[in-house]
């Protein structure tokens, strides 16, 4: 009996050395990160709460005492245009179909540029965000295509919900 528990010890051991083996490791002597800081706005009462670089432009969320602002940016980063918000925004979120959206704690706000004025075109409920956007990871003409974790984020299942033609 003891030969059989020492057998099976050594093969374990052994599978272990064989992980060990695969992993390659590159050792450096020294790495050195240096920049020189930028300071992006010299007003302390403006905090940045969020920015969005994309196909629709450039945009920063700052934050003044209690009040959101939306700055539209050129491509030196300078402010083109301005949006006072009457809501407590979050964050930016771009959804799957290229649309930037400032959500809130209990709504979303679609943002549009439109003549170089920033508008909020349509607000919806968080409730259209968590269902409909949050998932999306793309689109088709078919629809979206959302993900979905499962097992304790161990899979990703894909998903389209398809809608039928009307006739």
């Amino acid at each position: 009996m003891k030969y059989i528990a020492l057998l099976i010890f050594i093969h374990i051991s052994s599978i272990a050395l064989c992980q060990e083996d695969s992993v390659k490791v590159i050792e450096l002597d020294e790495v050195r990160i240096s920049f020189d800081k930028e300071i992006a706005y010299s007003d302390g009462r403006y905090f940045i709460t969020d920015f969005h670089v994309g196909q629709r432009g450039r945009f920063l969320l700052m934050k003044r005492f209690s009040k959101y602002i939306i700055y539209s940016l050129d491509e030196r980063m300078n402010p083109k245009s301005e949006l006072e918000l009457d809501f407590k925004a979050t964050k930016l979120f771009s959804d799957c179909l290229g649309y930037l959206h400032v959500l809130a704690r209990d709504s979303i706000h679609q943002l549009e540029l439109i003549d170089d004025s920033l508008v909020i075109w349509q607000s919806s409920p968080i409730r259209f965000y968590n269902v409909y956007l949050k998932n999306c990871v793309g689109s088709n003409s078919a629809g979206m295509i959302y993900e979905k974790y499962k097992n304790y984020n161990q899979t990703v299942a894909y998903y389209q919900n398809l809608e039928k033609e009307q006739t």
